[in-house]
């Protein structure tokens, strides 16, 4: 039987392997630097600009929300909270800070509403906060707002003020809250059809049209909501609707 013969490795053979792999190494960790480089600038190529958010319920000259020297909020109601029914105004200023919501979904009451405690010794409705539609006062000289017949169908954008600088709207000690409108169609004439289902026979239909006849801009809706409530002698029917031209 014979016997292997073991020869053991020269200090050269040894030197070769070693320079291989640290070369095989040196390749790996440049060509690892060159995706990380090149997925970079591939980012950076992809990213957008976003265009500042301008306060217009300062009155004056707009400003960003960095610089407006104000408690100052402003919200897009169905990017905040999707799926909203467009009913009550309160769905939309759930989420706003130092402003308090509260509905008791009897549609014959507003809902309360109070901007750093003013208005919150009102049982229902809005007091000592001022309600602008795109700049046009909604408040009756008493210092009460109805917000019960508002259509927030084409409500795209809500400004919200909050402390002592709503002085700048006269009788608003607590807050104004500035409901505006989106922009209408680019196109002669465009429109929207929204139905909403839910339980207790709720439906709510809404058209929304609007467009652009050289230098005149339209738009209007008109919505439908009933239910039978959820309890007895809860049955309700609006409608609402909003133009402007």
């Amino acid at each position: 039987m014979e016997k292997e013969s073991w020869q053991p490795i020269s200090q050269a053979t040894s030197t070769h392997f070693a320079d291989a792999v640290r070369r095989v190494f040196s390749a790996l960790v440049v060509a690892l630097m060159t995706s990380a480089s090149a997925t970079a600038a591939a980012q950076d190529s992809a990213s957008t600009s976003l265009a500042p958010m301008i306060i217009t319920a300062t009155r004056g000259a707009g400003l960003s929300v960095l610089d407006a020297p104000f408690a100052v909020t402003a919200i897009t109601p169905d990017s905040i909270r999707p799926g909203q029914r467009h009913i009550a105004l309160d769905e939309s200023l759930l989420i706003i800070p130092g402003l308090a919501a509260q509905s008791r979904n009897n549609p014959a009451q507003d809902p309360r509403l109070s901007i750093r405690g003013f208005g919150a010794r009102s049982a229902f409705g809005v007091r000592g906060v001022r309600v602008l539609r795109d700049g046009m006062p909604l408040t009756l000289p008493d210092g009460q707002t109805p917000v019960d017949y508002l259509s927030l169908e084409s409500v795209g954008r809500v400004d919200v003020i909050r402390g002592a600088a709503s002085a700048l709207y006269g009788n608003a000690s607590g807050g104004v809250i500035d409901l505006r409108t989106s922009a209408p169609s680019q196109a002669p004439i465009g429109g929207e059809l929204h139905q909403t289902f839910g339980s207790d026979d709720m439906l709510r239909t809404s058209i929304i049209a609007g467009g652009r006849q050289g230098s005149i801009r339209y738009q209007g809706d008109i919505a439908h909501f009933r239910t039978d409530g959820f309890r007895v002698h809860a049955r309700q029917r609006a409608t609402s609707g909003f133009g402007r031209a």
